[in-house]
Order: C-alpha cells, then sequence, then structure tokens
C-alpha cells in the first residue's frame, strides 16, 4: 500500500514540477503551496527510505512516514476548504 500510494502521488508531483497549467489552474495558490510542501516531504521521505520501504503494519511505526502521513492531512485540509 504505501508504494502504490507514493507512486500515486509521483503523478501530481510530475505535473506540479513541470507547471502544467491546466492542472495549476484548478487549484488555489496555498493549495499549490500546500503540494509543493507535500511532495518536499515525499522526496525526503524517498532520499532516507530508498527502495526500502515497509508495508502495512510496520510503516505506521516508522517516524518518517508519519512526517509524511501529517503533511498529507495537512494537503487534504487545505484542499478540502476550497
Amino acid at each position: 500500500m504505501p508504494i502504490e500510494l507514493l507512486a500515486q502521488w509521483g503523478q501530481y508531483a510530475r505535473l506540479l514540477n513541470e507547471g502544467r497549467d491546466w492542472f495549476l489552474d484548478v487549484f488555489t495558490p496555498d493549495e499549490v503551496s500546500a503540494m509543493r510542501t507535500f511532495d518536499m516531504v515525499v522526496q525526503n521521505f524517498n532520499r532516507i527510505r530508498g527502495y526500502h520501504i515497509f508495508d502495512v503494519p510496520e510503516i505506521f511505526d516508522d517516524k518518517e512516514w508519519s512526517k509524511l502521513k501529517y503533511q498529507g492531512n495537512n494537503l487534504l485540509s487545505i484542499i478540502s476548504k476550497s
């Protein structure tokens, strides 16, 4: 599950980082900022974990995954307000 979630985010991150107008135009500046922050956390997670990603339930005890989950919740909270 964690690998699949990161892969899904990878598609959004690609559009975000390529600056695709048709993608970015549907988001507010605060949402784009939250997406960029989340992407930095994902990149940091990938840099630390590399290809060694725990699966459920072990991932839930991982400190870096907790940071990623917290920032993901923040992103969803910001997007849900719009």
